[in-house]
């Protein structure tokens, strides 16, 4: 952990959030002009690909510190992380062949 050591709890927190938030508007930014809808000025295609992979760096650099926080905490990261993973894969797979039918 670097970011959580300088910063402190609170702010890797708000990082983590910041992050999310940005991967989430170069997402949507993709997603319109994939689309060809509200055509967004002046970018091409590969910048637009280029800045959510450097989003995806950047959340998953906030994301492991946080990790790091909940660790300090004692909690069982992967016995946790699989226990909801498992659950929620289970979810969406039940909801994606509800909606198939």
């Amino acid at each position: 952990m670097i970011l959580y050591e300088v910063i402190g709890e609170a702010a890797t927190l708000e990082q983590l959030a910041e992050e999310c938030v940005e991967l989430a508007h170069a997402s949507l930014k993709l997603a319109r002009h994939l689309r060809g809808d509200n055509k967004v000025y002046n970018t091409n295609e590969d910048n637009m690909i280029k800045n959510i992979i450097e989003e995806i760096v950047d959340v998953n650099i906030t994301y492991n510190e946080v990790l790091g926080v909940l660790e300090e905490k004692r909690v069982d990261i992967k016995t946790e992380f699989s226990r909801v993973y498992l659950q929620k894969l289970k979810r969406m797979k039940k909801r994606l062949s509800e909606a198939g039918d």
